[in-house]
């Protein structure tokens, strides 16, 4: 059950180990405990605020319940990180992150055969996102992040850019943000905020999530990741057309001067190397459009850029597009699970595929977040 902030029911820990989430992982007491904001080794107090018969959740409120501090903690540079859950780690340093994001990889990947896990890391912590979405209360004039009780007021969030960070703050002091244009809104709900590529911002009320179109929110990892996958692609591409399956702008092929076929794509934004299939590559007849569309094409290759849902529900045409002779594809994801249990799927399908590298390309500093780019060969 989920506990109200007036609740007051607190529970002894003591971490073992991280897990996927950034949470610290207690066994003690005869229950599995998720800790936020507690790190292996140490000890104390927590307060519940979810809690099921077998596991609870809770957070350390302050370091001040702990009878027993590792010597990976550090002072956060955020004066909001204790009550706020917009980010994880910041309660270790950076190395201490990437290490735990690792692990968290490859107890995921564990039945997978894999070769040595590469990280690329951020160069900053803060200042990289260009787009937050704050949530708001009215009733109690509150707007913020979210934490364990509810909404956490995050005037000095350390998330955003210095243009985007600007921008929010002079939306949300002094109650200015308490605008008619909540006329015709609920009493709760989400403000997101944008920066354009002409760094204009943009503001969207309770619209869906990247008002604006997809786009990765770190735009400096985000280089980073096309520039991996333009390189990984050069050693293993040789000729014929490139499937860029769930290429949305064909952001990830951009770099890229062999034809590519970006499906799901928006034509506006692909490049001359690249032609957009608008398609719902969840609809049943997905395979038979996309072969319409490459007729026979030669296909080097395919890259996988799922939701966080992943592949499970167009795996069975994913097998058989993976059949027809192709070389080589490649794997993006930003969620573990779903990674693992689609490479675990695809497994034992005729040909069999073996990783030659995978990456861990840290995205989102700071938070349990990251990118998973995985490059498989066709064995000979």
């Amino acid at each position: 059950m989920k506990k109200s902030e007036h609740d007051e029911e607190w529970f002894e820990f003591s971490t073992d180990s991280m897990d996927i989430l950034g949470q610290g992982v207690s066994k003690s007491g005869g229950m599995v405990s998720f800790v936020s904001k507690s790190l292996p080794g140490e000890s104390g107090r927590a307060k519940v605020f979810f809690q099921k018969k077998n596991w609870r959740r809770g957070v350390l409120v302050s370091t001040n319940n702990l009878s027993i501090k590792s010597p990976l903690r550090k002072n956060p540079d955020c004066r909001h990180f204790e009550n706020c859950f917009g980010c994880h780690y910041l309660h270790t340093d950076y190395h201490n992150e990437l290490h735990f994001k690792k692990n968290a990889l490859l107890n995921h990947l564990r039945k997978i055969d894999l070769p040595e896990i590469k990280i690329i890391g951020a160069k900053k912590r803060d200042g990289h996102r260009n787009r937050m979405q704050l949530h708001y209360d009215l009733k109690n004039k509150k707007i913020g992040m979210m934490g364990p009780f509810g909404i956490v007021e995050t005037p000095d969030c350390q998330l955003p850019t210095p243009l985007l960070h600007q921008a929010i703050k002079k939306f949300t002091e002094n109650d200015w943000w308490i605008h008619p244009q909540f006329k015709d809104h609920p009493e709760m709900g989400h403000i997101e905020f944008c920066l354009t590529e002409k760094n204009d911002i943009s503001m969207a009320l309770n619209q869906k999530y990247a008002h604006l179109g997809f786009s990765q929110v770190n735009t400096e990892m985000n280089q980073q990741l096309v520039n991996l996958i333009t390189e990984q692609i050069s050693q293993e591409h040789r000729e014929g057309l490139i499937l860029d399956l769930f290429g949305g702008n064909g952001n990830l092929t951009s770099k890229i001067t062999s034809p590519i076929l970006v499906c799901d794509g928006e034509a506006s934004t692909c490049t001359n190397f690249q032609q957009s299939l608008q398609i719902n590559l969840y609809s049943k007849n997905a395979l038979q459009i996309i072969n319409q569309q490459i007729k026979l094409k030669k296909i080097s290759g395919i890259i996988f850029d799922p939701p966080r849902s992943g592949l499970k529900e167009i795996s069975l045409w994913v097998k058989q597009l993976l059949k027809e002779k192709k070389s080589w594809f490649i794997y993006v994801s930003c969620s573990p699970d779903t990674l693992a249990r689609d490479l675990e799927n695809l497994k034992n399908n005729e040909p069999k595929f073996k990783c030659k590298n995978i990456f861990l390309v840290d995205l989102f500093p700071g938070t349990y977040h990251f990118e998973t780019l995985a490059v498989f060969r066709k064995e000979e």
